[in-house]
């Protein structure tokens, strides 16, 4: 509390980088939306992928504990905040390396190196997430909050949507032997899509620290 109280007064963006920070976060959820469909934890790609390397039902039980252990990056990382003093470029590293261990299931296709890489990534995941609402949080003018949020979740659900479909699709086009090499296609795809959204953040006008301490803190 004492924190929060004491943050300096949050820096203002002007109206030009404001609203090209808006139309960045606006394009991010449509991008790692469709991301999402294509190398998410949960998603028809990574259970089907993670099947043809013989995973069974203890894998899958093992990964729902992973995945609740990393969610204490959450907790952790934002102690270590006001440490870093580039917090843009955390969120985007941080980002770039989730895309990069997805791929690598790819390159290194062995079930017992999975929850490692699927650990990782999530970890990432997790720790950029209080920065990325944090930043948001800064610069989404107040009237307009409701607004714009309702317009990131439209667009997140049309790309989940249309990508999920397209996805569906694109596996059941494969022979039930060529399964495999549809996953492996749609999670090397996958990594175009990150990385695009990515560069979409980079564009984005630089974080305010100030002002992103005063909405995560």
């Amino acid at each position: 509390m004492s924190d929060s109280a004491a943050a300096p007064p949050a820096e203002k963006l002007s109206h030009r980088d404001t609203e090209r920070s808006l139309r960045a976060f606006i394009a991010l959820q449509g991008l790692w939306s469709a991301w999402s469909q294509m190398a998410g934890f949960s998603t028809a790609v990574m259970t089907g992928f993670v099947l043809t390397l013989g995973a069974n039902a203890s894998f899958f039980v093992l990964m729902t504990s992973v995945k609740s252990l990393t969610g204490f990056a959450q907790f952790l990382v934002p102690v270590l905040g006001r440490r870093i003093q580039n917090q843009k470029r955390f969120i985007i590293v941080a980002y770039v390396f989730t895309y990069v261990l997805r791929t690598c299931l790819v390159a290194v296709p062995l079930l017992l190196a999975s929850p490692l890489q699927l650990g990782a990534s999530l970890f990432c995941i997790q720790a950029a997430q209080p920065f990325l609402g944090g930043w948001q949080a800064s610069v989404i003018p107040a009237n307009i909050r409701a607004r714009y949020t309702s317009r990131q979740v439209i667009i997140s659900t049309v790309a989940s949507m249309v990508v999920g479909f397209l996805v569906g699709r694109y596996i059941d086009s494969f022979a039930e032997a060529d399964k495999q090499q549809s996953f492996i296609y749609i999670l090397a795809s996958s990594t175009v899509i990150g990385l695009a959204s990515s560069w979409v953040l980079q564009r984005a006008p630089p974080c305010r620290r100030r002002a992103i301490a005063a909405a995560t803190f």
